[in-house]
């Protein structure tokens, strides 16, 4: 599908793509293209340039072995009725992920709505306020806002950390 402010609803979470947006029912796979986007319910966010989202198979909730590969007969929506649940997020290019408290960019990353984890890798950057620190992967917790940044093996992690009071008007 192609179009403008393309959109697909699960109950947790919203993801959104400027270019195309494709749905594989029988696989559980949403693609979106083209600035994608994932926000969840409190506002956090995961972007890239392409989002492939994984979602959990459509169960009834009092037959949890049936067999849903195929579209409901009704024509209902695979999305409805907490069905399609994202499992996991999986993001290629200029990613881009928001917290409460900071913005991490990247190559590549996965994020895992039930855990609220993310894992960005490649040219990693973490802004926090006006603090910066570069390294090769990160792992961020969503939930509580805390990312831990890694460095291959060999290299290192590097930054600017600024003062809580970074006022230098009455230094002497």
């Amino acid at each position: 599908m192609t179009g403008k402010n393309m959109k697909l609803t699960t109950p947790q979470d919203v993801l959104t793509a400027r270019d195309s947006m494709e749905y594989y029912a029988q696989q559980h796979i949403s693609i979106g293209r083209g600035n994608a986007t994932v926000t969840t319910n409190d506002q956090r966010q995961i972007r890239a340039d392409v989002l492939v989202g994984y979602s959990a198979p459509n169960t009834p909730a009092d037959d949890k072995t049936a067999k849903t590969d195929k579209p409901a007969a009704d024509g209902t929506s695979p999305m409805e009725n907490g069905s399609g649940k994202l499992e996991k997020v999986n993001a290629f290019g200029h990613v881009w992920v928001r917290t409460q408290t900071e913005t991490v960019t990247g190559d590549r990353g996965v994020y895992v709505p039930d855990t609220g984890i993310a894992r960005i890798v490649g040219n990693v950057h973490i802004t926090r306020g006006a603090n910066q620190i570069q390294g090769a992967a990160a792992i961020i917790n969503m939930h509580t806002g805390l990312a831990t940044m890694s460095e291959l093996p060999g290299g290192r992690v590097s930054g600017v950390v600024v003062p809580a009071n970074a006022d230098t008007s009455d230094r002497k």
